[in-house]
């Protein structure tokens, strides 16, 4: 019931669950440091961060804003996302000037 009330709110508000979102391929350039940043969350739970291979899981979501725990190599760091529509993000680590856009 919980499932099915969450796919019709997601529906009403044009928007898929942020576990859907999130997953896909994602960059952005940094221009201030001429830089492309890159994501790629898997729906098995691997991802890659600029080509390192991690692990992610969302740890608080709360409308557009997700927290991801990302665990590489080196462990575990949280990342903040804030969802502008299905195609856009940012992370305020970054900046507000650096925009993901999803990539097809």
């Amino acid at each position: 019931l919980a499932a099915l009330a969450l796919a019709v709110w997601a529906t009403a508000c044009g928007s898929r669950p942020n576990e859907e979102r999130i997953v896909g391929q994602w960059r952005a350039r940094d221009g201030a440091e001429a830089v492309e940043l890159q994501y790629l969350f898997r729906a098995d739970g691997t991802c890659e961060t600029s080509r390192i291979p991690c692990r992610w899981r969302i740890v608080r979501s709360s409308g557009d804003e997700v927290t991801v725990e990302i665990t590489n190599l080196y462990g575990p760091s949280e990342s903040v996302i804030q969802f502008d529509g299905d195609d856009a993000f940012t992370n305020p680590w970054y900046g507000p000037a650096v925009r993901f856009r999803r990539v097809e």
